[in-house]
């Protein structure tokens, strides 16, 4: 038995109204420590230290998943190299670099489309064919053809100049052996083994007065030469060769 103090009061103290209303084996939802209740709405934290960090988790996880889905709604192909990337400010491009190659290959799709080249024949196999692009001015469909066409050119030219300065039927072997296989402008020796070789003593049949200044094609105009003087020979200017020649 005990006094009331006030009105309808059934607890003689907090103690007996918690020990009455208290369920059996409260557990912190934070520290999952056991404890007391200390009002009747605390059913899931032992004390506030608990219930403020578990606001503090539980708002740091929201901030995880949000981040989590918006990365996974801004990631996306790019539009040039077709890469996956996290896009930002409604970018369509992953890099600098991707940006300027598309933006190169709308200016060339633009330029293709202003001036497309015709098909046209070869000039050496006389097969069509279209110029790609940024070589317009092409006549030749390969390269094998531009060699094909100016080594034939070359050796037409030669052939009118042979005919035009005199030529005399003779073995190269004869005039090689006649001056001792030895180079007739620095005297080294130029063995037989190497002609036919890139090598600077390889021999060769030179002519003492170039075919371009009207030289003839004759066993008096020719002499053995290393395949160095005569590449040396033949890099010097016209007016170059003309003095040597009349020298």
């Amino acid at each position: 038995m005990f006094t009331s103090t006030k009105r309808r009061q059934r607890f003689c103290s907090r103690s007996c109204y918690l020990a009455e209303v208290e369920p059996p084996g409260l557990t912190c939802g934070w520290c999952e420590r056991a404890f007391r209740r200390r009002r009747a709405d605390c059913t899931s934290f032992c004390a506030r230290e608990c219930v403020r960090d578990w606001q503090a988790w539980k708002a740091k996880r929201r901030a995880m998943v949000r981040a989590r889905n918006d990365h996974a709604r801004r990631l996306g192909p790019c539009a040039e190299c077709g890469r996956p990337f996290v896009r930002r400010r409604g970018a369509v491009y992953c890099s600098d670099d991707c940006r300027a190659s598309a933006d190169r290959r709308r200016e060339r799709e633009r330029t293709e489309a202003l001036h497309d080249p015709d098909e046209r024949a070869c000039r050496e196999c006389q097969r069509p064919f279209v110029p790609a692009y940024g070589t317009k001015r092409r006549v030749f469909c390969s390269d094998r053809c531009a060699r094909r066409h100016s080594n034939r050119a070359t050796k037409a030219a030669r052939r009118v100049r042979l005919r035009s300065n005199g030529r005399e039927a003779f073995d190269p072997l004869e005039v090689l052996r006649r001056d001792g296989w030895r180079c007739q402008v620095c005297g080294e020796p130029t063995p037989a083994e190497l002609r036919g070789t890139t090598v600077d003593r390889a021999p060769e049949v030179a002519h003492v007065v170039p075919l371009a200044l009207s030289g003839a094609h004759t066993r008096a105009n020719v002499r053995c030469e290393c395949r160095a003087c005569n590449r040396d020979r033949t890099a010097k200017s016209m007016p170059e060769l003309l003095r040597a020649a009349t020298a």
